[in-house]
Protein backbone atom coordinates (compact mmCIF):
# COMPACT_ATOMS: atom_id res chain seq x y z
CA UNK A 1 0.00 0.00 0.00
CA UNK A 2 1.55 3.33 -1.19
CA UNK A 3 -0.08 6.42 0.36
CA UNK A 4 1.10 9.91 -0.08
CA UNK A 5 0.01 11.93 3.05
CA UNK A 6 -0.58 15.90 2.14
CA UNK A 7 -1.28 18.96 4.64
CA UNK A 8 -2.06 22.11 2.44
CA UNK A 9 -4.72 24.07 4.43
CA UNK A 10 -2.96 24.86 7.85
CA UNK A 11 0.32 26.01 9.12
CA UNK A 12 3.98 24.60 7.04
CA UNK A 13 2.17 22.84 4.38
CA UNK A 14 4.06 19.03 3.87
CA UNK A 15 3.89 16.20 2.33
CA UNK A 16 4.84 12.47 3.25
CA UNK A 17 5.29 9.21 1.51
CA UNK A 18 4.30 5.75 3.56
CA UNK A 19 5.31 2.71 1.72
CA UNK A 20 3.13 -0.94 3.67
CA UNK A 21 3.23 1.24 6.97
CA UNK A 22 7.00 3.13 6.51
CA UNK A 23 7.85 6.38 6.25
CA UNK A 24 9.89 6.66 3.36
CA UNK A 25 9.99 9.98 2.68
CA UNK A 26 8.86 13.61 3.95
CA UNK A 27 9.36 16.97 3.46
CA UNK A 28 7.74 20.42 4.18
CA UNK A 29 7.54 22.95 1.06
CA UNK A 30 9.33 25.64 2.71
CA UNK A 31 12.63 24.14 2.40
CA UNK A 32 11.70 24.21 -1.86
CA UNK A 33 9.43 27.30 -1.85
CA UNK A 34 12.24 29.19 0.53
CA UNK A 35 9.34 30.88 2.11
CA UNK A 36 8.97 30.58 5.97
CA UNK A 37 5.96 28.66 6.96
CA UNK A 38 5.58 27.83 2.85
CA UNK A 39 3.08 30.49 2.44
CA UNK A 40 2.69 32.62 -0.67
CA UNK A 41 3.33 36.33 0.43
CA UNK A 42 -0.53 37.32 0.96
CA UNK A 43 -2.30 38.83 4.01
CA UNK A 44 -4.35 36.08 6.13
CA UNK A 45 -3.56 33.40 2.96
CA UNK A 46 -2.97 30.04 4.64
CA UNK A 47 -2.77 27.49 2.04
CA UNK A 48 -0.29 26.27 0.09
CA UNK A 49 -0.23 23.29 -2.16
CA UNK A 50 3.40 21.23 -1.09
CA UNK A 51 3.30 20.24 -5.26
CA UNK A 52 7.29 20.48 -4.69
CA UNK A 53 7.12 18.29 -1.72
CA UNK A 54 5.08 15.75 -2.74
CA UNK A 55 6.79 15.54 -6.06
CA UNK A 56 10.19 15.18 -4.09
CA UNK A 57 8.62 12.70 -2.09
CA UNK A 58 8.15 10.73 -5.01
CA UNK A 59 11.01 10.44 -6.53
CA UNK A 60 13.04 10.02 -3.77
CA UNK A 61 10.83 6.21 -3.62
CA UNK A 62 11.13 5.72 -7.15
CA UNK A 63 7.36 6.31 -7.63
CA UNK A 64 4.96 8.14 -10.07
CA UNK A 65 1.40 9.65 -8.91
CA UNK A 66 -0.19 6.47 -10.82
CA UNK A 67 1.59 4.27 -8.44
CA UNK A 68 -0.25 5.70 -5.80
CA UNK A 69 -2.82 4.00 -3.92
CA UNK A 70 -4.31 6.60 -2.03
CA UNK A 71 -3.42 10.17 -1.25
CA UNK A 72 -4.78 11.52 2.16
CA UNK A 73 -5.56 15.13 2.68
CA UNK A 74 -5.44 16.57 6.46
CA UNK A 75 -8.68 18.42 6.82
CA UNK A 76 -12.29 16.60 5.29
CA UNK A 77 -14.41 19.89 4.20
CA UNK A 78 -17.65 18.05 4.71
CA UNK A 79 -16.88 17.39 8.72
CA UNK A 80 -18.47 21.24 8.68
CA UNK A 81 -21.88 22.52 7.66
CA UNK A 82 -20.05 26.44 7.12
CA UNK A 83 -19.96 27.34 3.20
CA UNK A 84 -18.38 30.69 3.44
CA UNK A 85 -15.05 29.81 4.69
CA UNK A 86 -12.37 29.81 1.73
CA UNK A 87 -10.41 27.51 3.54
CA UNK A 88 -13.34 24.91 3.23
CA UNK A 89 -13.83 25.52 -0.49
CA UNK A 90 -10.05 25.30 -1.06
CA UNK A 91 -10.54 21.60 0.55
CA UNK A 92 -13.07 21.07 -1.38
CA UNK A 93 -11.29 21.57 -4.76
CA UNK A 94 -8.05 19.32 -3.24
CA UNK A 95 -9.05 16.37 -5.71
CA UNK A 96 -8.84 18.76 -8.21
CA UNK A 97 -5.73 20.76 -7.50
CA UNK A 98 -3.47 17.54 -6.54
CA UNK A 99 -4.25 15.97 -9.86
CA UNK A 100 -2.80 18.77 -11.19
CA UNK A 101 0.21 19.73 -9.20
CA UNK A 102 0.71 15.33 -9.87
CA UNK A 103 -0.13 14.43 -13.50
CA UNK A 104 -1.57 10.95 -13.97
CA UNK A 105 -3.01 11.43 -10.36
CA UNK A 106 -6.45 9.73 -10.34
CA UNK A 107 -8.67 11.86 -8.33
CA UNK A 108 -10.80 9.54 -6.74
CA UNK A 109 -7.91 8.28 -5.25
CA UNK A 110 -7.72 11.55 -2.60
CA UNK A 111 -9.14 11.06 0.87
CA UNK A 112 -9.44 12.89 3.99
CA UNK A 113 -8.56 12.12 7.17
CA UNK A 114 -11.09 9.69 9.37
CA UNK A 115 -12.25 8.83 12.75
CA UNK A 116 -11.56 4.97 14.20
CA UNK A 117 -13.41 2.15 14.90
CA UNK A 118 -12.57 -1.05 16.37
CA UNK A 119 -13.60 -3.79 12.96
CA UNK A 120 -15.57 -5.61 15.32
CA UNK A 121 -17.89 -2.83 16.35
CA UNK A 122 -17.84 -1.36 12.84
CA UNK A 123 -20.83 -3.22 11.06
CA UNK A 124 -23.26 -1.93 13.97
CA UNK A 125 -22.48 1.57 13.25
CA UNK A 126 -21.40 2.07 9.46
CA UNK A 127 -23.30 -0.02 6.22
CA UNK A 128 -22.99 -0.03 2.35
CA UNK A 129 -18.57 0.47 2.28
CA UNK A 130 -16.60 -2.31 2.61
CA UNK A 131 -15.53 -3.74 6.04
CA UNK A 132 -13.21 -3.51 7.52
CA UNK A 133 -11.94 -0.84 5.59
CA UNK A 134 -8.01 -0.04 7.15
CA UNK A 135 -6.60 2.86 5.17
CA UNK A 136 -9.89 5.18 4.60
CA UNK A 137 -10.43 4.69 1.42
CA UNK A 138 -14.59 4.06 1.27
CA UNK A 139 -17.47 6.18 2.47
CA UNK A 140 -19.59 4.79 4.87
CA UNK A 141 -23.50 4.91 5.61
CA UNK A 142 -23.97 6.00 8.95
CA UNK A 143 -26.43 4.20 10.82
CA UNK A 144 -29.30 6.75 12.05
CA UNK A 145 -29.52 5.94 14.98
CA UNK A 146 -25.89 7.06 15.92
CA UNK A 147 -25.62 9.74 13.70
CA UNK A 148 -26.74 12.39 16.52
CA UNK A 149 -24.45 10.77 19.32
CA UNK A 150 -20.72 10.55 16.93
CA UNK A 151 -21.95 14.31 14.87
CA UNK A 152 -18.24 15.06 14.75
CA UNK A 153 -17.32 12.30 12.17
CA UNK A 154 -20.34 12.38 10.50
CA UNK A 155 -20.52 14.12 6.96
CA UNK A 156 -23.54 16.22 6.14
CA UNK A 157 -24.93 13.84 4.05
CA UNK A 158 -24.99 11.58 6.71
CA UNK A 159 -21.74 9.26 5.72
CA UNK A 160 -18.19 9.15 7.18
CA UNK A 161 -15.24 7.89 5.95
CA UNK A 162 -13.84 5.52 8.76
CA UNK A 163 -10.65 3.89 9.54
CA UNK A 164 -11.10 0.13 10.95
CA UNK A 165 -8.03 -1.23 13.87
CA UNK A 166 -7.29 -4.53 14.76
CA UNK A 167 -5.66 -5.77 17.54
CA UNK A 168 -3.78 -8.18 15.75
CA UNK A 169 -2.23 -5.44 13.39
CA UNK A 170 -2.53 -2.45 15.83
CA UNK A 171 -2.99 -3.63 19.30
CA UNK A 172 -1.92 0.20 21.25
CA UNK A 173 -4.18 2.03 18.56
CA UNK A 174 -7.09 -0.25 19.24
CA UNK A 175 -6.79 0.01 23.01
CA UNK A 176 -7.99 4.01 22.42
CA UNK A 177 -11.24 3.16 21.16
CA UNK A 178 -12.72 0.21 23.70
CA UNK A 179 -11.41 2.00 26.32
CA UNK A 180 -13.18 5.67 24.76
CA UNK A 181 -16.50 3.05 24.67
CA UNK A 182 -15.64 2.13 28.47
CA UNK A 183 -15.61 5.51 29.76
CA UNK A 184 -17.91 6.88 26.85
CA UNK A 185 -20.78 4.59 25.67
CA UNK A 186 -19.36 6.07 21.95
CA UNK A 187 -16.99 3.60 20.50
CA UNK A 188 -15.41 5.55 17.66
CA UNK A 189 -12.50 8.02 18.22
CA UNK A 190 -11.12 10.72 16.11
CA UNK A 191 -7.51 10.84 16.54
CA UNK A 192 -6.05 13.66 14.72
CA UNK A 193 -5.09 16.34 17.21
CA UNK A 194 -4.78 20.03 16.06
CA UNK A 195 -5.83 23.70 16.89
CA UNK A 196 -7.12 26.89 14.90
CA UNK A 197 -3.90 27.32 12.30
CA UNK A 198 -2.06 24.77 12.88
CA UNK A 199 -0.81 21.38 11.56
CA UNK A 200 -1.88 18.06 13.00
CA UNK A 201 0.28 17.12 16.24
CA UNK A 202 2.74 14.18 14.95
CA UNK A 203 5.46 13.53 17.27
CA UNK A 204 5.36 13.57 20.81
CA UNK A 205 6.72 17.06 21.43
CA UNK A 206 4.05 17.93 19.17
CA UNK A 207 1.65 16.50 21.33
CA UNK A 208 2.71 17.87 24.72
CA UNK A 209 3.16 21.36 23.51
CA UNK A 210 -0.58 21.48 22.41
CA UNK A 211 -1.21 19.61 25.60
CA UNK A 212 0.32 22.81 27.66
CA UNK A 213 -1.75 25.69 24.75
CA UNK A 214 -5.22 24.24 24.48
CA UNK A 215 -7.72 23.22 26.19
CA UNK A 216 -6.46 19.47 26.12
CA UNK A 217 -7.60 17.18 28.92
CA UNK A 218 -5.20 14.13 28.46
CA UNK A 219 -3.04 12.93 25.71
CA UNK A 220 -2.33 9.26 25.18
CA UNK A 221 1.40 9.18 24.06
CA UNK A 222 2.17 5.54 23.04
CA UNK A 223 1.40 3.43 26.08
CA UNK A 224 1.57 6.89 28.19
CA UNK A 225 -1.32 8.93 29.59
CA UNK A 226 -0.57 12.70 30.69
CA UNK A 227 -2.02 13.99 33.50
CA UNK A 228 -1.49 17.81 34.72
CA UNK A 229 0.24 18.61 37.43
CA UNK A 230 -0.89 20.47 40.66
CA UNK A 231 0.16 24.47 41.30
CA UNK A 232 2.68 24.21 43.38
CA UNK A 233 2.09 26.99 46.42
Amino acid sequence: MRILGINALFHDPAAALVVDGRTVAAAEEERFSRRKRGKRPLPFFARELPERSARRCLEQAGLRPADLDAVTHSFDPDLTRSARDTGLEYARRARGFLAEALPALDPARVVFVAPKVLTGRAAGLFSRGPLPSPYMLFVHDVAHEWRDRIPAVVHVDGTARIQTVEDGREPLVARMPRGVERRTGLPVVDTGLNTAGRPMADDPRDALERFGSAPVDLPAIGPYAVRRGRALG
